[in-house]
């Protein structure tokens, strides 16, 4: 366990010392998370702020992180590796959509608009929930909860993307939004696995005892 999960289910264990094991151990999860979520996102406000795309790096963490609660993807082997590849990817999201929304016909956005939300609509039905090797998705009920939550968020982030696109000028946040989403569907990919050196696990192998 790292330090943050160390320093979660120590506060969780002076505070609610009468629970239940289970329970501190659900409540030490939830708190790191949240510990997470915050230390990421101050990353990418602070060095969004300092190229100057605050606001698009934001659009971009938040469109990542609202698909990801459901689809899953690989994650960063420390807290620190994952704040920063989170930031990287915002800030340099929010750099590229601020350039891009300046030096392209709409018509390639709204061109792009509707592949990422036909390709992502596939990555979807093909990977999620993608899972890690320390904390594999083996339940059916389960997998196929997170498939159906994964599709209707997607949808809801495009239905926004595709509304702002149409009824406002706000080009740089429509594409900073569909960066993140395309950032996101490659995480839950056996490619991004491959990749950033992480064991993609086939739900079929792990019920025959065997990870490939």
């Amino acid at each position: 366990m790292d330090k943050l999960g160390l320093l979660s289910n120590k506060v969780v264990a002076y505070y609610y010392r009468d629970y239940s094991d289970d329970e501190r151990e659900i409540m030490g999860y939830g708190l790191r998370m949240i510990l997470v979520t915050i230390i990421d996102l101050l990353a990418v406000v602070v060095l969004g702020g300092i190229v100057g795309v605050p606001g698009l790096a934001v659009t971009t963490v938040i469109s990542i992180g609202i698909i990801r609660r459901f689809s899953g993807g690989f994650h960063a082997s420390t807290v620190l590796r994952c704040a920063l590849l989170g930031a990287v990817v915002s800030v340099g999201s929010g750099l590229l959509a601020d350039y891009l929304a300046v030096s392209i016909d709409r018509e390639i956005i709204f061109i792009l608009l509707w592949m990422v939300l036909l390709v992502g609509a596939i990555l979807i039905y093909c990977y999620t929930p993608a899972g890690v090797k320390e904390k594999p998705l083996t339940s059916l009920p389960k997998r196929v909860r997170l498939k159906i939550y994964s599709f209707v968020v997607f949808f809801i982030v495009l239905v926004i993307d595709f509304s702002l696109y149409l009824t406002l000028e706000v080009d740089s946040y429509v594409l900073s939004s569909l960066f993140g989403v395309i950032w996101q569907m490659f995480t839950i990919t056996p490619l991004a696995y491959k990749l950033f050196n992480k064991e993609y696990i086939r739900v079929d192998s792990i019920r025959r005892g065997v990870s490939r």
